[in-house]
Formats: structure tokens, sequence, C-alpha cells
């Protein structure tokens, strides 16, 4: 199976995600989900209590939430060093810093949203 990205429309902040499986390019699906009227129900409830995207079905099935879970999984799997940089270098380090601030702090400002 390839994994599935499930992204939320019309406000939803996933398209890095979707940027980072380009890039990698590994197999992957995407979901389109509509934040306004297919969250709010016990089904997309069992695949993530929270009712928030992103939502990764790996290819093994299970299921991981979190923007920077998802981040994590695609850099292990990023071999060819496309999206990420060495483990314990500076450089990694640094491209961690800006994904949290990206991801905290910066997403935060437009909470209007």
């Amino acid at each position: 199976m390839e994994p599935i990205l499930l992204y939320g429309f019309p406000a939803g902040s996933s398209m890095g995600l979707v940027a980072a499986f380009e890039r990698v390019g590994h197999p992957y699906r995407l979901c389109r989900v509509d934040m306004l009227s297919e969250m709010k129900n016990d089904a997309y409830a069992s695949i993530n209590g929270r009712q928030e995207t992103p939502v990764l079905i790996t290819d093994e099935g299970a299921v991981l939430t979190e923007t920077m879970a998802i981040a994590a999984w695609l850099e292990a799997r990023d071999t060819q060093r496309r999206i990420s940089f060495e483990p314990r270098t500076p450089q990694a380090d640094r491209m961690h810093q800006l994904m949290a601030f990206v991801n905290t702090g910066f997403t935060a400002a437009f909470s209007p949203l």
C-alpha cells in the first residue's frame, strides 16, 4: 500500500508536506478533506480523534498525525537526502529549528483563518 496523506481544505496547511513527498520521489496518495463538513463526524474521528489534518496513513497502515511527526517519518525515509540533511549535523538541527518555527510560531500568526 502507498502512504496516504490526508490534507485539509480550505484552511489546511499541509502543502509543505505535499512538496516534501514530491521531492522525495516515493509513491504516495493524497486525500483532500473538507475541513468544514467532512472532518466533524464519527468516520473521520476514527482516523484522528482530534478531527484535524494532516494525517498520514503509512504504507504499513499506521496512522500518524501532526505535521512534525509526518515530516520526521519522511525524513527517516529520505535515503537520497533530497529533503533533509545527515542526522546529528548542524544543518539537520537548523532544519528542525526552522520547521518547528514554521509549524508553531509562524502558523499561529494566521489564527484568524
